[in-house]
């Protein structure tokens, strides 16, 4: 199993979020030109969420620039290689969906999931995995929605790659 997949970020999701926060902008001003769709104190609201929204993803977007997000190599699902946080593939135990409000996780089942959160150096990444644990049963939880993959498709990598490591 040499072959490495890199999956980056969506770029065409992100500026959806981004068009999405100058929408609430834009519907917030409305206001200031005496069209009233929303009391004052709304408009304000949609203001300052379409303007959060649209910096935040702006930001995350640069900082982001061209980093994989997601590394599958040969030992490894590395699932945030910017803190290099991965999860061996002869730890895995096994796969699944979870659907939370219309956003769907992939869930990522482990063997020993004490010693997995145990080994992660990083405290506040601790507590993180524990409250996944407590949500979804398991401390490893993937997201494609900011991705360039779709939940389907990362979750037929998964299998392909838990195949070929049970079978070797």
């Amino acid at each position: 199993m040499d072959e490495i997949l890199e999956i980056k970020h969506s770029n065409k999701k992100q500026i959806g979020f981004i068009l999405l926060g100058l929408l609430l902008m834009t519907l917030g001003s409305l206001h200031f030109l005496d069209v009233n769709f929303f009391k004052a104190g709304y408009s304000y609201i949609f203001i300052l969420v379409g303007l959060g929204l649209a910096v935040s993803i702006y930001f995350n977007m640069k900082k982001q620039d061209g980093k994989a997000a997601m590394i599958f190599n040969e030992d490894h699902l590395i699932y945030n290689p910017e803190k290099n946080l991965f999860v061996e593939w002869n730890d895995i135990e096994s796969y699944s969906e979870y659907n939370l409000s219309g956003t769907r996780y992939v869930l990522i089942h482990l063997k020993d999931i004490e010693g997995f959160i145990s080994k992660q150096r990083d405290l506040k990444f601790q507590e993180k995995m524990k409250r996944a644990l407590n949500t979804f049963n398991t401390p490893v939880v993937l997201n494609t929605q900011f991705l360039e993959i779709s939940t389907e498709k990362l979750k037929e990598e998964i299998h392909k790659r838990l195949y070929k490591v049970a079978n070797s």
